[in-house]
């Protein structure tokens, strides 16, 4: 009796007895589960990512919620003017109606016409926030993506988060090193890359500065390129193969020019963007322009006149 009351306790409550495979099975799948992103689709609009080792999620999700946040500000700075806008107009209708008779019959119709206006972009957004900015996660260390989904901008968001440190002096992320935003991204060779550059340029719309210009308002480059587990691409093709696309106006500078090409080749993917302020914003690294802004602020309380030629 005491085989059997064995037996029927590794029974299921079928009578089927269970499988040593299903568990086996069951395990391998939360193992594989782990690199289930392992060869995820980087595809641009986005943010290249660098960020402290082990901390990739935490990092992500951080730097998704500062996005968010700033996405938020401009929308109610929007919805601000818009109200202001609109309390005008209400106080100059009820002022032209002050002296009617029917001012109970315009209320009630003020209050319908309220109810049947939709609601606001950013009311209908709420739920869908998690849309707005979608991370990949690779198998790589120290390293993912934001895919940026439209109409947002990956390098205007990476400009206002980096103007917003360079405010404060706050990095605002423990975890983000580097901030590389690109414009769209294409199959890592030198056809794709040609024509990804070609319509960025093209997008720009530069313009020939006056021949009697001075040196000081030409257009100036240079290409900075980051390269992860890709070695069919070299730097020096790609160099090439940008600089020839850059309008013939256009001079190669590596000191502090106006342009920087932001090149990022990940695998078989290359992400390109055109961008500006890069050596203002300490090559978007926020902790780095933090840390340079809390070091201003403490020379100029020592110098007063360091802190009138900083803020000119």
């Amino acid at each position: 009796m005491s085989n059997d009351g064995g037996k029927r306790k590794r029974d299921d409550v079928d009578g089927k007895p269970h499988s040593n495979s299903s568990f086996k099975k069951k395990g391998k799948g939360t193992s594989n589960s782990r690199h289930a992103n392992r060869f995820a689709v980087i595809k641009g609009p986005g943010i290249f990512v660098s960020c402290v080792r082990g901390r990739e999620r935490k990092a992500a999700f951080e730097l998704i919620d500062i996005l968010e946040e700033l996405v938020d500000h401009q929308d109610g700075e929007k919805e601000g003017i818009n109200g202001s806008s609109s309390a005008k107009n209400e106080q100059e209708t009820n002022t032209s109606k002050r002296n009617d008779d029917d001012d109970i019959e315009s209320q009630i119709a003020s209050e319908l016409q309220e109810f049947k206006t939709p609601a606001s972009a950013k009311d209908i957004q709420k739920g869908s926030k998690a849309k707005k900015f979608v991370p990949v996660f690779t198998d790589m260390e120290c390293f993912f993506f934001i895919e940026v989904k439209p109409p947002f901008d990956p390098i205007q968001l990476t400009y206002d988060l980096l103007e917003d440190v360079k405010k404060t002096g706050i990095a605002r992320s423990r975890f983000v090193h580097r901030l590389s935003p690109v414009s769209d991204t294409c199959f890592a060779d030198l056809v794709d890359l040609t024509e990804l550059i070609d319509r960025l340029v093209k997008q720009e719309n530069f313009v020939a500065p006056a021949e009697s210009s001075t040196d000081s308002s030409e257009l100036t480059f240079k290409v900075d390129i980051k390269t992860r587990l890709n070695d069919k691409l070299s730097k020096s093709d790609i160099i090439q193969t940008l600089a020839k696309r850059m309008p013939t106006f256009a001079r190669a500078k590596l000191d502090s020019p106006e342009l920087v090409i932001n090149v990022d080749v990940f695998r078989m993917t290359v992400g390109i963007a055109i961008v500006r302020h890069f050596d203002r914003f300490r090559k978007f690294n926020p902790i780095m322009l933090a840390e340079h802004q809390q070091t201003q602020g403490d020379a100029n309380v020592s110098n007063p006149t360091l802190s009138r030629v900083a803020n000119s």
